[in-house]
This record gives C-alpha cells, sequence and structure tokens, in this order.
C-alpha cells in the first residue's frame, strides 16, 4: 500500500488543471486529459474513464466522448500493446490512474466506458472494482465472464448498447449478456438495442444512455452530496443554510433515496426555529 500511496503521490505532482493533454503517467501509460471549461472545483464534475477499441487510439475514444458535452473530466488512455487491451496487464495501471484523478478532482462520480473490445474491457474492469467506478457503459460489447453477485458489484450502473445489424459483436452475444445481468440480480442494468445499426453508436442509444445514468447514478448522488452539507450546516448550527440546501434537494432530487432523510432533517430544523 505504501508503495502504492508513493506511485499516486509521484502521478499527482504531474496531473494539469488546464483543458485537453496528452500525459503519461510515472509507469508509462499513455492518456488523453479533458478538463471542462465549465468545471468548479466546490461543484466538481463527473469522470469517465474511456477505453478504445482494437486497432482505434485513445484519440478516437476521446473525441467521442468529447462530442457529448456532458461537462465530465474524460480520461483516455491508450493500450500499452498498440490498439489491444490486455485485460489482466492492463487492468492495474488504469485503475491507478483513476485513483490518482480521483485523488486530485474528488467527482461526483465515476465511470469506465468504452466502445467494442474497450467496451468488453470496462466490464472487465468496472465489475472488478466496484469500489473505483459507480457505473459502466459498454456500446456493442459484450461481458464474457459471469457478473460477480456481491453487493459492491450489483449496487453498479451497467448500461450496454448493439446494434441489431452487428457482425462484430453479434446480438446473440449481446442478448447472452443481457441474461448474465439479469440471472446475476443487478437491479440498475440497462439494455437498448439500436435497430438498423451496425458497429458504431447511435444518437438514440446516448440518449438513453445518459437519462439511464442521470437516473441511477448522476441525481441520487448528488442529493446524498446536498445532504451531506446540509447536514454539516444543521451540525454546525447554520440552519438557514442547511435549510436552503435541504430545499434544492426536495425540489429537484425528490425520488432520491436521500429525499426521506431530508425531509426528516428539515422538519427538525423547522421545528426548531419555530
Amino acid at each position: 500500500m505504501r508503495a502504492l500511496g508513493l506511485v499516486l503521490a509521484m502521478w499527482m505532482a504531474a496531473l494539469p488543471v488546464c483543458a485537453d493533454e496528452e500525459l503519461t503517467t510515472a509507469q508509462g501509460l499513455k492518456y488523453l486529459l479533458h478538463l471542462p471549461s465549465s468545471y468548479d472545483e466546490d461543484e466538481g464534475a463527473p469522470l469517465i474513464v474511456c477505453l478504445h477499441g482494437r486497432g482505434s487510439s485513445a484519440r478516437n475514444e476521446f473525441g467521442m466522448w468529447k462530442g457529448q458535452g456532458r461537462g465530465a473530466i474524460l480520461a483516455a488512455p491508450d493500450a500499452p500493446n498498440p490498439g489491444e487491451w490486455n485485460f489482466d496487464k492492463d487492468l492495474k495501471p488504469v485503475v491507478q490512474l483513476t485513483l490518482a484523478l480521483q485523488k486530485k478532482y474528488q467527482p461526483t462520480y465515476t465511470l469506465v466506458g468504452g466502445f467494442s473490445r474497450g467496451g468488453y474491457f470496462s466490464h472487465y474492469l468496472g465489475l472488478r472494482n466496484p469500489r473505483v467506478y459507480q457505473g459502466i457503459v459498454a456500446f456493442v460489447a459484450s461481458c464474457q465472464f459471469e457478473p460477480p453477485r456481491t453487493p459492491e458489484a450489483k449496487a453498479l450502473a451497467v448500461f450496454v448498447a448493439n446494434g441489431d445489424q452487428d457482425e462484430m459483436t453479434p446480438l446473440k452475444h449481446a442478448h447472452a449478456t443481457v441474461q448474465k445481468f439479469r440471472a446475476a440480480g443487478y437491479p440498475h442494468f440497462k439494455y437498448f438495442e439500436m435497430k438498423g445499426v451496425g458497429h458504431s453508436v447511435s444518437g438514440e442509444a446516448w440518449d438513453e444512455c445518459w437519462t439511464f445514468i442521470d437516473k441511477v447514478v448522476a441525481k441520487p448522488r448528488e442529493a446524498a452530496r446536498l445532504y451531506d452539507r446540509a447536514k454539516a450546516a444543521a451540525d454546525a448550527k447554520q440552519n438557514e443554510e442547511a435549510l436552503e440546501l435541504l430545499e434544492e434537494l426536495l425540489a429537484n432530487y425528490a425520488d432520491a433515496p436521500a429525499a426521506a432523510k431530508a425531509k426528516e432533517l428539515k422538519q427538525r430544523l423547522e421545528a426548531a426555529g419555530k
């Protein structure tokens, strides 16, 4: 653990605070980093680790995700073996990069997502590190193993999209993936089938992806963050600030799990102020 801490510390010193850069970690993993112009240190932003497909590159994957305009921090590593991910060998370097970026930017949530071979690796990376990532996005990529049935893994949000005309990732593989996640009891699993689409990603699939991620990951975590801030303000006897935060939470995230606690705290603070 001490050695890992030293490695992360060295990376931290090299991590930038600007928009787009080509960088290399201390262990030689090359990656592209995008920090959106809207990024605010106090408000935070999501972090998305983007994994390219076989024969592609970080730059291609980077451009695809950057075009979504989600206001997210993007990190797109290049496979050490040109155009090809070695799942066992490359898992640790990508996880270490993710941890370093999380430490520096404190993202609101972290996704790992990829296209084709990068999507296969996204399944592998996310399901084996459910405490590092909150969600997996796999475009035209099936899951080649049985998903873990641990509570941590089953808490992940998993989005999978496949084209019904895809010859590289046939529908039978996509349907087998659906069966695996459903049999394993993943409550936050979403499959979207792209009609008339081959080995690519449609605009409709992107829309379905973000609707799902917003509902299952972004909104619950933002509600929880607001509640934590309100609770801290209440504990510091800053009741007016706490009530403002609670009202924001209840107005925007009434269906989130944190809403019940927020109502209770709000009632308590209002009763104390009478």
